[in-house]
């Protein structure tokens, strides 16, 4: 998505050492990348099709609505 997570976070006085978003939709990727968040990355990808792009190293995932996008 567009980052929001994250802006969620910052307003509440945490910091992620490292965030990851992944995002297929390029203009929702777009979105988060013009934010400038320091030590974010936008991973972009179809993770249906790719679902080794999903492997980022993670220790925490958040997942939410990722299959809104999905065609049946």
């Amino acid at each position: 998505g567009r980052a929001d997570l994250l802006d969620h976070l910052h307003a509440k006085n945490i910091r992620a050492a490292h965030y990851v978003g992944l995002e297929g939709v390029q203009t929702l990727a777009d979105a988060a990348e013009a934010k400038g968040h320091a030590n974010a990355m936008i991973v972009r990808g179809d993770f249906v099709r790719e679902p080794a792009r999903m492997f980022v190293g993670a220790e925490v995932v958040y997942f939410s609505g990722s299959l809104n996008t999905l065609h049946p």
